[in-house]
């Protein structure tokens, strides 16, 4: 018997730098177009794993845990793929259950904690027609975003419902954004 290999799931966001004196109008806005509060506004702590070397990100890779409302998520992000305003990446996420021991088990493995950054973030959910997205609301120290994750179709229903310009999507990561500002933290022990 042959298994079919899965093929691992492709991230597709539009993030959508915001003034942070917008945000509330964008709350309000989201509510006219149908969109459902899904998770309100908490503080999400990521921290980076890589080895010594820095092989992930060289491979522009990354492998994040996040601690979040008491729970915690286990990620790795691959290489970003080209496309006209949209950030693309392969994506494979779990929840854990107890981060303190994943941590333990990643150093164990030979990873170090490479990088530190948070955000306060809230999530919107919302199924403009061609499937459902999550509209995440960001706060972080260089500025407010919106992350717009779904399919492409809807991604781009909502960017015509909330008469964004597409020419404004960045498709940074945010420890590079951090980075870029001289934010974050290096998580040298």
């Amino acid at each position: 018997m042959s298994e079919e290999r899965r093929r691992p799931p492709l991230e597709i966001e539009a993030k959508v730098p915001l003034p942070a004196e917008e945000l509330s109008a964008l709350r309000s806005r989201l509510r006219e177009i149908g969109a459902r509060l899904s998770r309100p506004r908490l503080r999400e702590d990521n921290t980076l794993f890589d080895f010594p070397d820095g092989r992930l990100e060289k491979a522009d890779s990354a492998l994040r845990v996040r601690s979040v409302g008491g729970e915690c998520l286990l990620t790795y992000k691959g290489r970003s793929q080209a496309h006209s305003f949209l950030k693309l990446r392969e994506e494979i996420e779990t929840p854990v259950e107890d981060g303190a021991a994943l941590v333990e088990l990643l150093e164990a493995l030979g990873l170090r904690k490479a990088f530190h950054y948070w955000k306060h973030r809230e999530i919107y959910d919302l199924e403009p027609g061609a499937g459902a997205v999550t509209i995440a609301l960001d706060e972080t120290p260089i500025g407010c975003f919106a992350e717009v994750e779904g399919p492409e179709e809807s991604i781009r229903a909502v960017v015509d419902l909330m008469g964004w310009d597409p020419a404004s999507f960045i498709r940074e990561s945010y420890p590079k954004l951090y980075r870029e500002h001289g934010l974050g933290a290096p998580e040298v022990e």
